[in-house]
């Protein structure tokens, strides 16, 4: 534990010092800055402008975890060509999981600025659909729903290449709307890149409905699956690391 911890606290200390800060910091700026100078004259519900949002951000979320987890493993390979997890006197399942733990850090920072950024300026433009509170739980569980697609992420980044990954994550940004509709139904719940627009959908619904056993039901449903997935997901993750031997496929 005292070896994840020290390699963790490193991976930090390496990220804060990176482009990673930059962009978890300003593409969520960005965003909040833009849909909020929209809203501020788009003739929309209140609700509906809540709503919309929301699935931007969790239909953008597969794509910019593959763009940062690229990012780590172009720094690690330009580094030393991946000699310094390769080379630990300790298990590599150690310096990966540190390493995605870290990531997963900046993500949950980025996702709370993302959604309770907005929460806090929507609120102050007199759009009090839900509290900061509800923002804030919004928030976490949009990443909780994204932990299985950063773990996908980072096999395929450091197993065959940050540019590979991020077709993947385009791929999973596409398909996440689609899975809102009736193509999804039934089959959403397997699919890791749909579960954060799926869930936050539905718990935003919650939030606006006294009572909703239907939904509710639903979302119970996909959160259990999602839990359990992820859980395998990460075994996996778990696996792979300790017999990782470097990149796969080399990039031109």
């Amino acid at each position: 534990m005292q070896t994840l911890v020290r390699n963790y606290k490193a991976e930090i200390y390496q990220m804060l010092h990176s482009k990673l800060l930059i962009v978890h910091l300003v593409v969520p700026m960005v965003g909040i800055l833009l849909f909020v100078s929209y809203y501020r004259y788009a003739p929309w519900e209140n609700t509906d402008k809540i709503s919309a949002y929301l699935q931007a951000v969790a239909m953008a979320f597969p794509i910019l975890a593959a763009i940062v987890i690229g990012m780590d493993c172009e720094g690690e390979r330009n580094a030393a060509n991946f000699q310094r997890i390769l080379t630990m006197s300790h298990s590599k399942k150690l310096g990966h999981l540190s390493k995605l733990l870290a990531l997963g850090t900046l993500g949950v920072m980025s996702v709370l600025i993302t959604v309770v950024g907005f929460g806090i300026l929507t609120i102050a433009m007199g759009n009090d659909v839900i509290g900061l509170v509800d923002y804030f739980k919004l928030a976490m569980l949009l990443f909780v729903t994204n932990i299985g697609w950063y773990s996908i992420e980072y096999i395929v980044s450091f197993n065959w290449g940050s540019g590979i990954a991020l077709g993947l994550g385009i791929v999973g940004g596409l398909l996440s709307p689609l899975m809102v509709f009736d193509l999804g139904d039934g089959i959403w719940q397997m699919i890791p890149c749909a579960w954060g627009m799926r869930l936050v959908g539905y718990a935003f619904e919650m939030m606006n409905a006294s009572e909703n056993q239907h939904i509710q039901g639903i979302f119970q449903q996909g959160f259990d699956r999602m839990i359990v997935i992820s859980l395998l997901i990460l075994f996996i993750f778990i696996i792979w690391s300790e017999r990782w031997q470097g990149l796969g496929r080399q990039e031109e």
